[in-house]
């Protein structure tokens, strides 16, 4: 059986949480591409200028990627659910139909 439930609040702090993990989880993607990217390449003039440096300078893209782009996620997450909030006392929540299985197991 199909179940109308409306979402009038959503949390700024967990919202801002599971994006932030969000995030992280493409931090562990994309960094080790622009880190090894950046260590591998020489076809740009400044990249070759860089010399040994650029192998650190990749490193710290690896290590940094995650870091990143988990506080943009954190701060993403945050700001949508505020607006999110603003937005429902003018238009209403945001409505979702659901199908609750539980009452399928009484049998």
């Amino acid at each position: 059986m199909l179940k109308r439930l409306t979402i009038n609040r959503i949390d700024p702090v967990s919202a801002g949480i599971v994006l932030g993990c969000f995030g992280v989880a493409v931090g562990l993607l994309v960094g080790p591409v622009f880190g090894l990217a950046m260590m591998i390449d020489e076809g740009d003039r400044w990249i070759r200028s860089l010399g040994g440096l650029r192998l650190v300078l990749g490193g710290v893209v690896l290590i940094l990627a995650p870091v990143f782009y988990g506080v943009v996620g954190f701060i993403t997450g945050l700001l949508m659910a505020v607006v999110h909030n603003s937005i429902v006392r003018f238009f209403g929540g945001l409505v979702l139909e659901v199908e609750d299985d539980s009452e399928d197991d009484e049998d």
